[in-house]
């Protein structure tokens, strides 16, 4: 079953990855093009700043299996990114998740990315009642205009993400990502009702250890031929 490795790292100050005119970008941009080049790669790739701490870079990979970024990483892992401590200090987390439907939103000018931490032992019927509530918003945000170009969510697939800000914490967690086709627009949205009536609704989460929201504008790699 198709899902996404989501990556966080931190970038060196005055390293420009997002600028293919710089040499840092130059790394950056081939460090990706050669990967999605790779046989057995994934299907798309994205990355992009965080608006909230240009320090930091998102990227997401569409992977066919779990298994198929495995092989991919003990094959031609290693090799791909050895570049990569030219401009980056450190990586945060490499994890899985099962985005559904699509990752288009990450296509959008720019996208949120909600992550909502929660207890690693949540299943049954507390989980169905938080992706319940989920589903909820996104049909929200999708049928609500405003600015909205994609919404998608999915669950993580391990339970021990990093918490963000709070050294050892670990957990559960859902994503939700929404694009929309201004900053402008995504801050005028916070201002409406409809927020309090779908992304505000979040936080109000049973058993939500903590909410992370950030901005990012991505470039990406996806229509590769079969």
């Amino acid at each position: 079953m198709p899902l996404t490795e989501i990556g966080l790292m931190g970038v060196k100050p005055n390293h420009p990855i997002m600028d293919d005119s710089h040499p840092s970008g130059k790394i950056f941009t081939n460090v990706y093009t050669s990967i999605y080049a790779a046989p057995n790669s994934p299907r798309e790739i994205y990355w992009g700043l965080e608006l909230e701490d240009p320090l930091h870079v998102w990227a997401f990979f569409e992977w066919e299996s779990l298994d198929a970024h495995k092989d991919f990483a003990k094959s031609f892992g290693a090799e791909a990114v050895q570049d990569f401590p030219k401009v980056l200090t450190h990586g945060e987390f490499s994890k899985h998740v099962e985005i559904r439907p699509t990752l288009s939103p990450l296509r959008a000018p720019v996208t949120q990315i909600v992550t909502a931490f929660l207890p690693a032992e949540m299943a049954g019927e507390a989980r169905e009642r938080v992706e319940g509530l989920v589903e909820r918003v996104v049909r929200g945000l999708r049928g609500g205009g405003g600015g909205v170009q994609g919404v998608s969510f999915g669950w993580g697939v391990e339970d021990d993400f990093p918490v963000r800000g709070e050294v050892g914490g670990m957990g559960k967690v859902l994503v939700l990502l929404v694009g929309w086709e201004s900053v402008e627009r995504c801050q005028w949205f916070r201002e409406t009702g409809a927020f309090k009536e779908n992304l505000g609704l979040l936080r109000g989460l049973e058993g939500l250890v903590k909410l992370d929201v950030v901005h990012v504008k991505c470039r990406g790699l996806w229509g590769k031929k079969e």
